[in-house]
């Protein structure tokens, strides 16, 4: 079936395109039974990928004007040989599975920027019908599986010469059944390669295959088997050393974790230590610790510690007021009170005083005067309230002027 300009515009539409062809960058006309583009795709000269998959399509002609074209599916249609596809230098990805291929020339010089290309299914049986892809220096994908090619060695050489040569698929070929250690033989020939057939290349694999290609391959026999059973030796010795020094380094990792956990416990420790002590201070009821004692009582020289002695003026004072009763309704210190109680005990009777107002200045002299008691500063902390005795059968004076001799 030939397709027109309508006909393609109106399947773009239907695929969320633009109905302008210069703004479409895909397009998508697979399963539509073309057998001809003829000028269908003239004006779409800004397209990237072209979907033209399940066709009939045998040429490249009405495709080779889109020179911006990167991506080109053609995968199941009627292509026999690849002539024709000069002027697609922006093509990186040409898919060709499925077709009637029998020899891939032309290929190289018409798209030099080619990355990936894929020619499963098709009729390639010589070396001659792929001799041309040693030209696709770019080339780091290709695809040949399930094709007819017998010759290892020579395929096997021929692919060694890309040099970009990534990934690369052979698998339902005679020349996999054939060649002799096929897997080791193709690593050890294709430095660049990272992925064959089924599985991708690991570095071990490499370095086995390497040392037995090194020792001779094929060829080699025992000797090659041997030097690869050496280095997979040398290997497991190197995952053995890994192993082993990845273990000291989780212990040591291990060690410092636990000394940091040690040191941070401590430190809090210390902080609610800190904190007690605070709130003991704030309360004016410090808590000392043993250790915090021992520390604090150091510092004595290991002398028994002594309360200080009063003064003999101020024990002098206190036994004289001892002898008299007390002011009602004020409070007095717990050592005059003492005082009072060991004059009863001793049978001295205390005399019954009668306390009376008087200037505060009046009674601070007179209490300095009559019990010679002076802390040296002009302050009233050493006030002591006038008083009269009062024996049996007198009446109090009017007067304020103690008598204490």
């Amino acid at each position: 079936m030939e397709i027109s300009k309508e006909y393609v515009r109106v399947h773009c539409q239907q695929n969320g395109g633009y109905r302008q062809p210069a703004l479409n960058d895909k397009l998508y006309l697979h399963y539509k039974g073309i057998t001809d583009i003829g000028d269908a795709l003239e004006e779409y000269t800004n397209l990237k990928a072209l979907f033209l998959e399940s066709n009939g399509i045998d040429t490249f002609d009405g495709i080779r004007h889109l020179a911006n074209l990167k991506c080109l599916f053609l995968q199941q249609n009627a292509f026999t040989d690849m002539d024709g596809c000069e002027g697609l230098e922006q093509l990186t990805t040409l898919n060709l599975t499925s077709n009637q291929i029998c020899e891939v020339d032309g290929i190289a010089g018409n798209c030099p920027q080619l990355e990936t290309l894929h020619l499963t299914k098709n009729k390639l049986t010589t070396l001659k019908s792929i001799e041309h892809l040693a030209e696709c220096a770019s080339l780091n994908t290709l695809d040949l599986s399930d094709n007819q090619l017998e010759n290892g060695e020579e395929v096997i050489a021929l692919l060694s010469k890309l040099p970009e040569l990534r990934v690369l698929y052979l698998k339902g070929n005679p020349l996999v059944r054939v060649t002799r250690h096929y897997r080791k033989t193709v690593i050890a020939s294709i430095p660049t390669l990272t992925y064959l057939d089924e599985r991708p290349v690991f570095p071990n694999e490499r370095r086995t295959s390497e040392a037995w290609m090194a020792a001779g391959g094929v060829a080699g026999g025992e000797v090659a088997l041997e030097a690869e059973r050496e280095m997979r030796r040398t290997i497991q010795e190197e995952k053995r050393i890994e192993e082993q020094r990845n273990f000291e380094h989780l212990k040591e990792w291990r060690a410092k974790a636990f000394a940091g956990r040690e040191r941070m416990e401590s430190t809090r420790a210390a902080l609610e230590r800190m904190e007690k002590r605070r709130a003991a201070i704030e309360a004016e009821e410090e808590v000392f610790e043993d250790d915090d004692l021992d520390e604090y009582l150091s510092g004595s020289d290991d002398e028994e510690w002594k309360p200080l002695e009063e003064p003999p003026e101020l024990i002098r004072a206190r036994e004289k007021l001892a002898r008299y009763s007390a002011r009602p309704g004020e409070e007095e210190p717990e050592e005059l009170t003492e005082a009072r109680r060991r004059l009863a005990k001793q049978g001295l009777g205390v005399q019954q005083a009668h306390w009376s107002a008087a200037d505060p200045g009046e009674v601070v002299q007179a209490a300095r005067a009559s019990t010679g008691v002076n802390d040296g500063d002009d302050d009233d902390d050493d006030y002591m309230p006038p008083l009269e005795v009062v024996t049996p059968g007198d009446t109090p004076r009017d007067t304020p002027t103690p008598s204490l001799q």
